[in-house]
């Protein structure tokens, strides 16, 4: 009987790449080159040969290659492993080919010379988790070879692998004792010159069409009909959060953090379009396709990676996908010290910013390399400070406050621990949890001064200042506060919600007034395309806008929107189901208007008409009058 489709079969197959390969290139492309071409003549060549392998893929810095046993394929492993540790003793570390490899059983399509499937595939993911140095192996693997006399193993327990839906058994293969027992599976044999020769052409062709041959398999590409939104002149990217593969959960701030910062270097060029993390991080630990990201979010790229601590030593990797083709622009694996980690963040960015197209003008790669603190305990206890503030209740802000207070003393001159800390007392004085808040609002005011002060290009402070001065009433300082972050940060999607807040209550005539609101709109909306999961406030304050500017199924739609969400607090439904309440009253349904006016009474009883003026000094009095109005004629209690 014949079988139709694709011929399959069950093969070992061994994946190496190198270490680090992206940094020996660029230290050093002229020495790296000659070094791997060497070491693929002299120890990889012959290890494959010697037990019997056929290399199917090559890279500029990996193969992929298939043996007739999973036995031969580990030898082969540990042979390679351990030549090229005798190799390295006299190079010096910062020069070293450092191979990491992976072993896999599993079945395969045939293509010509070529593999493809699932087995592929786990074995790529095996090798990007083994130790530098190091075979990493499979469970199927494991069952046969674990016999071995004098092979040794460490198991690593099911390893959750990129785009592989179950976890993967892994075994370490323990080096040390393991590359004692390794014997030849046959007599060696030398390659006369004509074959070597020839070798040595098939390797420069297949090096040549390299990436695109062996790169990793292809997603689902996104549809640009089917995206929320339109797509961006220039280059468009979504930074999703670093995976943690660290053991310790704790590492879970620190991975966020450096995937954050990345986002944050790229959101500084100019002509780069950059989802917020916002949004961005809401796709933290859901399964999704880089073609649901694309099409949600209305971009071309996608980066995504994982994050690994242990002890002192980091490993990061990080692929860069072109949406609408489904093609993996970019990928690499970087193996660093915690002392490395700003280092690995710029060199994250150049490689991603190179490899789309994105030009870099006169003074790009400073801002790229521009960093706020050179001090690792600062910059960590700043994150989690501010993260802790991001709870917005009062215990979580004196727990806040502390941690900024002890990123400060780490590093006196950290600008953003100075402007989050002004933020924890701003918040404390604006919702009332401490009973001197006038001091607080003065103690706040300092501390944004001094944020400026020593950082006077930093955008995330000065777009909290701009906050300050908002709710302080001072709407032109605002306005001015936010335009200078978004000179600096021109995607930044808070700057723009603020900005756009503060022109909207700008008073003056009916021309400037309409002027400045249709200002506030585009600025909400920009807003908006870069966070369109940002926070329910901008949703509520861009939602006012339109409501002022007569829109009102627009701006219906906002408020709805808010409402669809799961609750962020009381205070936000409540304050969408008023505002709601205007527009179904002003466009004739009175009595869904007085129902959504009780149940935002169910939702927080304290939101009287009184309470909302004495919470609006920014607003314009006939604005505050106006709305106050309405909601007495929809029955909102005075007190």
């Amino acid at each position: 009987m014949v079988q139709d489709g694709p011929e399959h079969k069950l093969v070992a197959i061994l994946a190496a790449d190198i270490v680090a390969y992206s940094r020996l290139m660029e230290a050093d492309q002229a020495g790296t080159h000659s070094q791997l071409g060497a070491s693929r003549k002299e120890v990889v060549d012959p290890a494959i040969a010697e037990h019997g392998g056929r290399t199917f893929k090559t890279t500029g810095d990996g193969f992929l290659v298939e043996f007739p046993s999973p036995l031969n394929a580990v030898r082969c492993a540990l042979a390679i492993q351990q030549d090229m540790a005798r190799r390295n003793e006299h190079v010096p570390d910062a020069s070293r080919i450092v191979f990491r490899i992976g072993v896999n059983l599993g079945d395969v399509i045939i293509d010509g010379d070529d593999l493809y499937g699932n087995g592929v595939n786990i074995t790529a993911r095996l090798e990007s988790i083994s130790d530098p140095g190091g075979v990493c192996i499979s469970g199927k693997v494991h069952e046969e070879v674990s016999g071995e006399p004098g092979l040794k193993f460490e198991d690593r327990g099911p390893q959750t692998v990129k785009n592989i839906s179950k976890p993967v058994q892994a075994y370490a293969v323990d080096l040390g004792e393991s590359v004692r027992a390794v014997a030849p599976a046959a007599k060696s044999t030398r390659m006369t010159p004509a074959i070597a020769i020839a070798a040595v052409v098939l390797v420069a062709v297949i090096s040549s069409l390299a990436w695109q041959s062996t790169r990793p398999p292809t997603v689902e590409a996104a549809v640009v009909a089917n995206m929320a939104f339109d797509l961006p002149d220039g280059p468009s990217i979504a930074v999703l959060a670093f995976n943690n593969r660290s053991i310790d959960p704790g590492d879970e701030l620190l991975a966020d953090s450096f995937s954050e910062d990345i986002l944050t270097a790229l959101a500084k060029l100019p002509g780069m379009f950059v989802i917020s993390r916002t949004t961005s991080f809401t796709y933290k630990g859901k399964d999704v396709t880089v073609k649901q990201v694309a099409e949600d979010l209305g971009v071309r790229y996608v980066l995504e990676g994982s994050f690994q601590r242990s002890g002192n030593s980091v490993r990061v990797t990080a692929q860069l996908i072109d949406a609408l083709s489904g093609a993996h622009v970019w990928a690499d694996n970087f193996d660093r010290t915690l002392d490395d980690l700003f280092a690995m963040k710029d060199e994250i960015t150049f490689d991603i910013v190179s490899n789309i197209g994105a030009e870099l003008q006169l003074g790009d790669r400073d801002l790229i390399r521009r960093r706020e603190t050179e001090s690792l305990e600062a910059w960590l206890l700043q994150r989690e400070g501010y993260e802790t503030l991001q709870k917005f209740t009062p215990d979580a802000n004196v727990r806040g406050k502390a941690l900024l207070e002890q990123a400060i003393e780490a590093d006196p001159q950290f600008a953003i621990a100075y402007a989050n800390l002004a933020l924890a007392y701003r918040l404390q004085a604006q919702f009332g949890w401490v009973e001197d808040r006038e001091r607080s609002w003065e103690r706040s005011l300092e501390l944004y001064e001094q944020a400026v002060e020593i950082d006077p290009f930093n955008a995330p402070a000065l777009g909290s200042f701009a906050a300050y001065y908002l709710v302080r009433g001072d709407l032109a300082l605002a306005a001015e506060t936010a335009r200078k972050a978004i000179s600096f940060e021109p995607n930044d999607y808070f700057a723009y919600a603020i900005l756009g807040w503060a022109l909207m209550f700008t008073d003056g005539t009916e021309q400037e007034v309409l002027a400045t609101r249709s200002e506030a709109l585009e600025s909400f909306s920009f807003s908006a395309r870069l966070s369109p999961r940002g926070p329910d406030w901008v949703l509520l304050f861009h939602g006012q806008t339109l409501l002022l500017l007569g829109e009102y199924a627009r701006a219906e739609s906002k408020f709805r929107e808010v409402l669809s969400r799961p609750p962020s607090s009381r205070g936000n439904e409540s304050w969408a189901r008023q505002y709601l309440a205007i527009v179904l009253a002003e466009t004739g349904r009175r009595e869904e208007a007085r129902a959504e006016i009780a149940l935002s009474m169910d939702v927080f009883p304290r939101r009287t008409i009184a309470y909302i003026l004495n919470s609006m000094p920014y607003a314009p009095p006939e604005l505050r009058e106006g709305w106050a109005d309405s909601w007495r004629r929809l029955g909102l209690p005075e007190e």
